[in-house]
């Protein structure tokens, strides 16, 4: 369902499991997607005259929570969150992009029916038009035109790091999650390689030699 997203879009989904988590919700919902985008890409809605901390407080206030916190490591996708991925590969290929970028997300969330991220976002003014204009005028996807920014690059290559340490069974990415949603440092690259780094010296894969040797070949 998720194979043919841009690297951007594959971290608001892996975000969006986090926030869910943070909710105690059970299952992926669009609000948590909404959340997720918000974080990851705020330059998309730079051009759409929407408050995101309005946004982040009405579904702060407003999503349901639900009792007993689930301890799996992947959430699954409500319904209504399979639709929005539905919705967001229907309108990638309506714009001839081989891939899901962070702009389809943004349409297909407002396209995907009563859910509470859609109706945030219509009270905000934000339209299916108006993102379908923004998508034309920009004549590429946010996702290519950051392609050659460095910091994109690192954040990619760390991404593919951590996918190898958790398939090899060094830490689950629910102790990954929880170590960066415990220092609050989602948005800052240099601060997730430190969690990383962290939790890799906690569980003696390297020592304090090793930390400060590729903390000195990071900077």
């Amino acid at each position: 369902m998720t194979s043919n997203l841009t690297e951007k879009a594959k971290r608001v989904i892996f975000f969006a499991r986090s926030k869910a988590r943070q909710f105690d919700a059970r299952a992926v919902e669009p609000e948590h997607i909404l959340l997720a985008l918000i974080e990851q890409d705020q330059e998309l809605f730079d051009n759409l005259s929407t408050d995101l901390n309005a946004i982040r407080l009405v579904i702060e206030s407003a999503a349901p929570r639900v009792e007993g916190r689930t301890e799996a490591i992947d959430l699954a996708f409500s319904p209504s969150a399979k639709n929005l991925l539905t919705i967001a590969n229907q309108e990638s290929r309506r714009f001839s992009r081989d891939e899901i970028g962070t702009e389809h997300l943004l349409l297909a969330l407002v396209k995907a029916g009563d859910s509470l991220a859609a109706r945030i976002l219509k009270e905000q003014g934000v339209s299916a038009e108006t993102i379908e204009a923004l998508i034309r005028s920009i004549g590429a996807t946010p996702q290519s035109a950051a392609a050659a920014n460095p910091a994109v690059q690192f954040l990619t290559q760390l991404n593919a790091l951590i996918e190898v340490l958790i398939n090899q069974g060094l830490f689950t990415r629910e102790e990954f999650v929880e170590a960066l949603a415990s220092r609050y440092i989602l948005p800052d690259l240099h601060a997730t390689l430190h969690s990383l780094l962290a939790l890799l010296a906690r569980k003696g894969i390297i020592n304090e030699n090793d930390r400060r040797q590729i903390t000195g070949l990071g900077q």
